[in-house]
């Protein structure tokens, strides 16, 4: 197996948790101005964006994933889609808290 493929795997496993917390981060540092101006739409644009890229992390592990044949490539395959699956919905349901509470509250 080709380096590249393993650090593509590892990049599927450790991504997606830093893509969620930067997500969050930058929402959270947009509430002030999207609560002072009215524009929320900004909020929902960054975990739209936070959800697509941790979602092509879990499609380049599972490209990974039926692409090998080894088992240690096998199993960070597997823990890269599940990682791309837990950060998915942890980033939809702050959306979706987002979207029912608003920035202002």
């Amino acid at each position: 197996m080709s380096n590249a493929r393993v650090f593509s795997l590892l990049s599927a496993v450790l991504l997606p948790p830093i893509i969620c917390l930067t997500q969050m981060e930058v929402a959270f540092a947009l509430v002030p101005y999207a609560c002072k101006d009215g524009i929320e739409f900004s909020l929902y644009i960054v975990h739209l964006v936070g959800l697509l890229l941790t979602l092509a992390c879990g499609l380049m592990a599972y490209s990974g994933w039926k692409s090998m044949q080894a088992d240690y490539s096998r199993f960070l395959a597997e823990g890269g889609m599940l990682s791309s699956g837990l950060f998915s919905l942890l980033i939809i349901a702050q959306g979706i808290a987002t979207l029912l509470m608003g920035a202002c509250q």
